[in-house]
């Protein structure tokens, strides 16, 4: 799978379930450099995978929501807790990891894998 159609099915995904309630809310890219708007790049990222968020925040430091979902090309899907930049953040998401059962990947605790699952526009069968 292309990551183009990994952006079109997550968006039209996204995009249907805000038509269904408008207080539904999702991040899309926020700058076009490189015109990737217009090559259908509606989520931040590059082009081995997406991220994007359903919550406000962000951390200054990395320059990404505090929580973020991520599909990579391959398939394999991540959600990420960030607090580069607050301490107190990142108390709050180690608490939060030991509850979930959470495995840190690195930049100590903040970011966090749930687990690994795979996106596919194809339907279970």
């Amino acid at each position: 799978m292309l990551i183009t159609d990994i952006h079109r099915d997550v968006f039209q995904t996204l995009l249907e379930k805000h038509k269904q309630d408008s207080n539904f809310r999702f991040t899309l890219r926020g700058s076009n450099i490189n015109d990737r708007l217009s090559k259908g790049y509606w989520f931040s990222g590059n082009d081995y995978s997406i991220y994007f968020s359903f919550w406000g925040g962000s951390d200054t430091i990395n320059k990404t929501p505090n929580i973020y979902f991520v599909i990579n090309v391959d398939g394999i899907t991540h959600l990420n807790f960030v607090a580069k930049d607050s301490d107190k953040k990142a108390a709050f998401f180690e608490k939060l990891a030991l509850l979930l059962d959470l495995k840190r990947t690195k930049h100590k605790v903040t970011m966090l894998i749930i687990e690994n699952k795979y996106y596919s526009a194809e339907p279970r069968r």
